[in-house]
């Protein structure tokens, strides 16, 4: 299982993406990205996974499918752990004794930003550079 301190230490260290982020079509109106992230200073390789439906959206940092730190957008949420409700946007920090159970309201990520706003401020907030490009996604709820 992935440590604490290790997870803390992918979040903080300076990550790129080099490929076009683009968010491609799923039947239902919903959208997603799924792409490599490289971490050069930790010789390490995760991935970004991000979904955009009607009513939810997320965007995740993966390390060996463990989620490091999730953004969620979800109408209802509420930790296995604590019992704690959240309505609308929330983050999800990973540690080893509650796995990715252990949640948050932002302030630094706005629900009342359109997606690409969200996803750049997501992307800031992990420490990630994008020199492949970005497609915004062309409509707002």
């Amino acid at each position: 299982m992935l440590d604490t301190d290790f997870a803390n230490q992918l979040h903080e260290t300076p990550k790129i993406i080099a490929e076009q982020v683009i968010w491609k079509p799923l039947p239902g109106d919903r959208y997603r990205i799924d792409v490599k992230v490289l971490a050069p200073e930790l010789n390490e390789v995760l991935r970004l996974k991000c979904f955009y439906g009607k009513t939810n959206h997320s965007f995740a940092i993966l390390y060996k499918n463990y989620p490091i730190r999730r953004y969620d957008y979800h109408p209802y949420h509420k930790s296995r752990s604590t019992g704690e409700i959240f309505r609308g946007s929330h983050k999800h920090i990973w540690e080893r004794h509650t796995q990715n159970d252990k949640a948050y309201v932002p302030n630094d990520i706005s629900p009342n930003w359109d997606i690409n706003e969200q996803f750049m401020g997501f992307l800031s907030e992990e420490n990630i550079s994008l020199t492949g490009g970005y497609q915004n996604l062309m409509f707002s709820r």
